[in-house]
């Protein structure tokens, strides 16, 4: 989802640390609403945990589209 999120943003940022900061934004906000819909249906468990594995997955993926060099020749 954030690789995803990266290629949405970046057009409308045109800068890699505002898209990266858009990214772990939009991913942490998905993934909270996520776990708070979870919260409502039967069998299901909302886990903090498991919203931060999201916003660390988030994390890992925008740092490495903003050090990755072929982003950076690519999409600036």
């Amino acid at each position: 989802m954030a690789a995803f999120a990266w290629l949405s943003f970046f057009p409308l940022f045109n800068n890699r640390l505002i898209t990266a900061v858009a990214v772990l934004i939009f991913c942490g906000l998905y993934g909270y609403l996520d776990e708070w819909h979870q919260s409502f249906v039967p069998g299901r468990i909302s886990d903090t945990f498991d919203w931060y594995a999201d916003i660390l997955g988030a994390a890992i993926a925008a740092f490495g589209f903003y050090n990755t060099s072929f982003w950076k020749t690519k999409l600036v």
